[in-house]
């Protein structure tokens, strides 16, 4: 939200600040996340009752996995890009 306006204020200094503390958001905030719904999300079925095997045989499970890893592939874009921003 603050990089979208900051980007069309003019303001090359702004631009810069916002784009530095939004990459290091991302860092702090995203990534830690990435890391933990997955495993959160595996320990939650196991605490439902299935078994590794009976995860491994899920549908729905695998295109969870499936989506997850696609929009993961999508951020990186934005993160490489945002760090471009940033320097």
């Amino acid at each position: 939200f603050y990089l979208f306006w900051v980007n069309r204020s003019g303001s090359v200094a702004a631009q810069s600040v916002v784009s530095h503390w939004v990459v290091k958001a991302d860092w702090w905030f995203t990534t830690p996340a990435v890391i933990f719904q997955p495993l959160s999300g595996l320990w939650m079925l196991y605490e439902r009752g299935y078994t590794v095997e009976t995860m491994l045989e899920q549908n729905w499970i695998w295109m969870t996995l499936a989506l997850y890893i696609f929009s993961g592939i999508c951020w990186l874009p934005v993160v490489w890009l945002q760090i471009r921003m940033a320097k």
